[in-house]
């Protein structure tokens, strides 16, 4: 149970006659000692001390804060249901130090000036004990709010609001979301009349029931939650809907739904913006019978719903709005129809998704040549086309995805918008770059009228402002590149005035002056130049399997004819005899062809069926390698990769020049599944 939530309530009123009460926090134990548990931050800001005496080394525990303190982590999930850091902000409250060694130490929290009140509880680990600081800053005395003033307002500040049960998602702890006419919070807890918790059911609560509650508001990843709440007020819902929410095939027809009703008749109202599909048939209604157990029952409603087909390729979303009155009190419940799409057996080439230009729905699938902050750029071999997200996409370069929504012009380019509905395919896809078309002043200025995305490379003059990065082109009257799209975490050379070599997509024209370009690399222009690449030539999973033996389950050497050329493995098929599976034994490996050329790099990519695992290493050795014994001390001399785990499902290890055949092995214990191997020259 989240006693301190509940002490904070009560704190908080006795806090206003007495500033000197605190929660009863032990100040010390035999390897450390506070001179205080309980400090206070006034409302207007500043800074206040901490002494610490501690016997041994010490530090903050911000398990125990999970995302919150001291950097409030925003998490958001992928499309597989993962989720992923998206944003990164320091708390509210700061100090000088997250640990020491042993000695007197003092600490120096500060905070700036806030309305209302908001605090913290923070835990300081030493050796096997563990000592507890609460922060506070201001009063937090209970404001009366809106749903949008709580989503407004700072984490730790009590907020008393009233609004509707919209829906409930654990009748255990009292899980629910409660909205009002400016907006939605979760609510993370519900105390019983008496505090406690896990007692959500004995307040009776029900989905379309007026309810004020009163609690700390919190954040948790993007969610705005008031956590353990006191139920101050409850009226009772005089409409229940009793047939589920419904999702219609892209066909389209009617249903029927079912309600009971208290008050003096049922109205139904169908949105605004769904009135295009949504339609209302009729509404028939039954009186319930009296009885000596309950002698003022509910009657009942069944209403009539016909929906339009959609001819659209994106689902679509309405709902219904249900009211009834009594007298003073009226209720209001939201029935939420949804109804797919009408997808097409395969979906348009991006050419031709360009030739149709804009269009309330389209559908297209490519694989991610470039990303930038508000989405990507995606690839079918027939054209490129942008895809827009607000967030920042969870794909990443190299995913084939699946994107569907409407599409409008953005800089004289066609992209897909906010609404689009993203589903990756796949991972590990090649990226083959064509060969820029390198822009001088004139081609510079040309590219203002152009409206199809190419891909280019010039060099100038960088100009850094806030966040937006331009380069201007020597001999270019008009244009200047915007790079606004760039990370600039990752790009050494932002400084004014260094001269750099832009190689990107040119994607638009964002004014009369600038062309946006989405950066794939960045360069120093007096830098030796790169090797090109004479190509790539790749070991299916299909060809590896197909020449193992099916009941094969110790180490041997197979002999693996592909169409890149005679491959030797050493190793052994999984029990489903569907991915190569090599595991970190010392004698385990796969010995490329003997190539025309030097091998660039060697890329692995894995199964997405499989686990990717961190901890295995992955080593490219030249063709005169020994091959080790099974106890035999593994060599440190090769070219070295290591298995990432954010989703890429595939490693690039570069190979040292002058080898025209390597060896490919795995140290460590895990096993792991590959789909294929690209080897670039």
């Amino acid at each position: 149970m989240k006693l301190r939530y509940l002490f904070s309530m009560i704190l908080a009123s006795v806090l206003l006659l007495a500033g000197c009460a605190q929660e009863e926090y032990s100040t010390s134990f035999d390897n450390i000692k506070l001179d205080k548990t309980y400090l206070i931050i006034p409302e207007e800001g500043g800074s206040v001390e901490l002494e610490i005496n501690a016997t041994e080394a010490w530090a903050f525990d911000t398990l125990y804060t999970k995302d919150a303190w001291p950097n409030v982590i925003t998490r958001k999930k992928d499309d597989a249901g993962n989720y992923y850091v998206s944003k990164v902000e320091a708390s509210w409250l700061s100090v000088d130090k997250l640990s020491a060694d042993a000695g007197s130490t003092t600490l120096v929290f500060s905070a700036d000036a806030v309305s209302g009140g908001r605090e913290i509880e923070l835990c300081i680990k030493t050796g096997v004990n563990s000592q507890f600081v609460r922060v506070r800053q201001g009063s937090l005395e209970s404001v009366s709010a809106t749903c949008a003033d709580v989503i407004a307002g700072p984490d730790g500040k009590t907020y008393k609001v009233k609004g509707t049960v919209k829906s409930i998602a654990n009748t255990t702890y009292g899980n629910w979301n409660l909205e009002d006419a400016t907006g939605e919070i979760y609510i993370y807890g519900t105390l019983d009349k008496d505090g406690k918790t896990k007692n959500f059911t004995s307040l009776g609560l029900e989905v379309g029931d007026v309810v004020e509650v009163e609690g700390p508001k919190t954040t948790y990843g993007t969610t705005i939650e008031l956590v353990d709440v006191m139920v101050l007020s409850i009226q009772k819902s005089l409409v229940k809907v009793i047939t589920e929410e419904k999702t219609l095939e892209a066909e389209g027809g009617e249903f029927e739904v079912k309600l009971a009703f208290k008050g003096d008749g049922l109205y139904p109202e169908v949105a605004a913006d769904a009135k295009s599909w949504l339609s209302l048939v009729g509404v028939r209604t039954y009186p319930g019978t009296a009885t000596k157990i309950e002698p003022n029952p509910a009657d009942t409603a069944i209403v009539t719903v016909s929906v339009a087909p959609n001819a659209e390729f994106v689902s679509r979303k309405g709902g219904i709005t249900f009211s009834s009155a009594s007298g003073k009190n009226k209720s209001e419940i939201v029935y939420a129809v949804s109804q797919k799409g009408s997808i097409p057996p395969t979906p348009p080439t991006i050419a031709e998704v360009i030739a149709a230009g804009p269009n309330a729905s389209a559908w297209a699938e490519g694989v991610i040549v470039a990303k930038y902050s508000r989405g990507a750029l995606i690839s079918d071999g027939t054209g490129y086309i942008l895809v827009y997200k607000n967030a920042a996409m969870a794909e990443v370069v190299g995913d084939k995805i699946d994107v569907k929504g409407p599409t409008s012009v953005y800089g004289g380019m066609l992209q897909f918008g906010a609404a689009t509905e993203v589903t990756k395919i796949s991972s590990g896809n090649r990226v083959n770059h064509p060969a820029p078309t390198v822009l001088d002043g004139a081609g510079m200025d040309a590219q203002l009228s152009k409206t199809s995305v190419e891909y280019v490379e010039y060099v100038g003059t960088l100009s850094v402002s806030g966040s937006y990065y331009n380069v201007q082109i020597d001999g270019a009257s008009k244009a200047q590149g915007s790079l606004q799209y760039i990370d600039a975490a990752a790009f050494p050379l932002a400084v004014n005035g260094a001269k750099i070599k832009v190689r990107g997509y040119f994607i638009g024209v964002s004014s009369s002056k600038y062309i946006n370009t989405m950066t794939v690399a960045v360069v120093d222009p007096d830098a030796a130049p790169e090797t090109p690449s004479l190509g790539t030539l790749t070991l299916t999973n299909a060809e590896i399997c197909a020449a193992m033996t099916s009941s094969e389950t110790s180490y041997q050497d197979y002999t693996i004819e592909s169409a890149s050329g005679t491959w030797t493995v050493n190793a052994s098929r999984n029990k489903a005899n569907t991915f190569l599976q090599c595991r970190g034994k010392k004698g385990a490996y796969i010995k490329t062809p003997s190539f025309e050329h030097d091998i660039k790099s060697v890329t692995l990519h894995f199964s997405e069926a499989k686990a990717i695992y961190a901890n295995n290493v992955y080593c490219v050795f030249p063709s005169t390698w020994t091959v080790p014994t099974a106890d035999a001390a593994y060599p440190e001399d090769g070219n070295v990769g290591r298995a990432v785990t954010d989703n890429s499902y595939s490693l690039t290890i570069p190979v040292a020049a002058g080898n025209k055949q390597v060896y490919i092995s795995l140290m460590r214990t895990n096993a792991y599944y590959l789909d294929h191997i690209d080897v670039e020259f």
